[in-house]
């Protein structure tokens, strides 16, 4: 092996200057690769070509890439590997090579510079011959920067080892612009490099079994206070766990548990699967209750993902878990499933949309984002809107008919009144029965406060997105909300707004001016002598207050000021 590098590196010195040319032809060479040539200590050309062990031969095929580079000055990059059947064959390419340029650039790689090199380099292992055989071919450019994981960086690594490997990335690239590492040193490191050697230091810590699923079935079952969700233990398709949160009915009452958050995300790990978790509101702190990684695209059933959902949530209702307000997105899959779950045989329980989805759902048709979403259905509006299928409350609806099912304009609506739209529907949100009326207009303050019931609510603030879409003249738009958000069966004013008490939570996160809002206005509707005018100037700095501290003063003096008259019925209102 030794000779070959050394004939190959003296070829490569008359013939590859490390300059580029467009107009040069690439180099080639080809090498077989004898069985007795030993790639590392304790294996051979033999052994690797030989062996069903596809770990020992992607090994073997990295130190002989990394030898290339010491021989050559090119670092290449693993892209395909497929079994033959006289044996496996690897494909690496020049990362300098035009076709690896990024769309959009990453700000922590600094300035790569790309050629038409068309460099390959293929190995490929016979088994009939026990051997290896290896084709380079390249047009020479400047050389690649190899990574070398120096002592330092290794040691800072490892330091820091409890952090995700994505942040101590970004930490390794801001000490090297603080010049706290030579340039040179971190510069090469890529995300890939730092995953996989801390990948090499933490994995012994969760690591239980080769087979991942079944891993993650060991680790969950060690920790104490954790357990399996029985049913829900398919390799490959799904596995859920409780959280010590659930188990443990002494230390957590689940009769506090009045209100649960479901979301899902995506892209949390290697295999695909989607992550489901399941949060509850114990006193006025978030806890996880339990998690599904489920995958159901190889599977080829009606309900496959609905009826695991179902399944899951199951679990938790015969856990004791019977909540009065449950938050999810628009997803019909995790509605559907909560409402037979936890809606059966309770009476009490109510269906919320998660505040931020609603708003990002609504903010992305407004904009034309999502057209084509949420449909048009004139034939919908027009049965819904009838006299006898709506509530008293709304008949007013009926002499609206004729507009509602009308054109108007075909263009969406301009930025500024896509902006007011999404004010008005945040504001109706926000609404509830035991909140009162925030007064908009400070000239006309009122002697007292005012509360409006349900269907006032609803009511009121299907004229107030009327009246706007008639006067921009959007009759599509308002037979949008209608349909999705504004009937009397669905959406934010549906099913959930008749109860007496008010949710703690109202969106994803539970920050922002929202979660300031609501126990400000929960507080002042409860002391009579406090003016609807300050009410009013405090909800509007209180929106405005991530943006501007300073005005954050004046919310913060009158909830000070109010809560000392208001601590003990707010006490007994929770």
């Amino acid at each position: 092996m030794k000779n070959l590098l050394k004939q190959s590196s003296s070829f490569l010195k008359l013939h590859d200057s490390h300059e580029y040319a467009a107009s040069l032809q690439p180099l080639r060479i080809r090498a077989t690769l004898s069985a007795t040539i030993l790639v590392d200590n304790g294996f051979s050309i033999a052994s690797c070509a030989q062996t069903t062990d596809g770990d020992l031969q992607k090994r073997a095929v990295m130190l002989l890439r990394s030898d290339i580079f010491d021989c050559l000055g090119y670092y290449f990059h693993l892209q395909l590997a497929h079994e033959r059947r006289d044996g496996a064959k690897y494909r690496f390419s020049c990362p300098a090579s035009v076709k690896h340029r990024p769309a959009v650039r990453d700000p922590y790689s600094g300035t790569l510079e790309y050629f038409e090199c068309q460099g390959e380099l293929q190995i490929s292992f016979s088994q009939a011959n026990a051997s290896a055989t290896l084709i380079y071919e390249h047009i020479g450019h400047t050389e690649s920067g190899k990574f070398r994981m120096t002592g330092e960086v290794r040691n800072y690594i490892a330091s820091h080892k409890y952090l995700a490997p994505r942040q101590i990335y970004q930490n390794l690239i801001q000490m090297t612009n603080g010049l706290d590492f030579e340039k040179y040193e971190a510069h090469v490191v890529t995300r890939q490099h730092v995953y996989n050697f801390w990948l090499s230091l933490t994995k012994g810590d969760w690591q239980r079994d080769a087979d991942d699923f079944k891993s993650a079935q060991l680790l969950v079952a060690e920790q104490d206070g954790y357990e399996l969700v029985h049913g829900l233990q398919e390799p490959g398709i799904s596995l859920a766990f409780l959280t010590p949160c659930s188990t443990d009915s002494q230390k957590f009452n689940r009769a506090k548990m009045t209100e649960i958050f479901i979301d899902s995300t995506f892209g949390t790990n290697r295999h695909g699967f989607e992550l489901y978790c399941v949060l509850a509101e114990h006193d006025l702190v978030s806890l996880p209750l339990s998690y599904l990684l489920i995958d159901t695209r190889g599977i080829q059933e009606d309900g496959k993902r609905g009826s695991r959902l179902t399944q899951w949530f199951m679990a938790l209702r015969n856990a004791g878990l019977k909540p009065t307000f449950i938050h999810t997105d628009k997803d019909f899959a995790e509605v559907t499933a909560a409402s037979l779950a936890f809606g059966r045989n309770n009476s009490n329980c109510n269906h919320h949309l998660c505040l931020w989805h609603s708003l990002r759902a609504i903010s992305q048709h407004i904009s034309g984002k999502s057209e084509g979403r949420g449909g048009d259905s004139v034939d919908t509006v027009r049965a819904s809107t009838r006299k006898a299928a709506l509530p008293r409350y709304l008949h007013f609806l009926c002499d609206e008919t004729e507009w509602i099912l009308s054109r108007g304009l075909k263009k969406p609506c301009a930025a500024d009144q896509a902006n007011v739209l999404r004010t008005v529907i945040k504001r109706h949100l926000l609404r509830h029965p035991i909140l009162p009326q925030v007064i908009v207009d400070i000239e006309s303050v009122p002697e007292s406060l005012r509360y409006q019931t349900y269907e006032e609510i609803h009511a009121s603030s299907i004229k107030e997105v009327l009246e706007y879409c008639r006067l921009i003249d959007q009759p599509k738009l308002f037979r949008y909300f209608w349909c999705n958000w504004c009937r009397p069966s669905v959406g934010m004013y549906g099913r959930d707004g008749r109860s007496p008490i008010c949710p703690a939570g109202r969106d994803r996160a539970q920050y922002g001016p929202n979660h300031v809002l609501r126990p400000l206005i929960m507080c002042c509707s409860m002391c009579p002598d406090l003016h609807m005018h300050r009410l009013d100037e405090a909800t509007r700095t209180a929106e405005s207050a991530q943006a501007d501290n300073k005005a954050c003063g004046k919310w913060r003096l009158l909830f000070i000021v109010s809560i000392n008259q208001s601590l003990q019925m707010f006490l007994a209102a929770r």
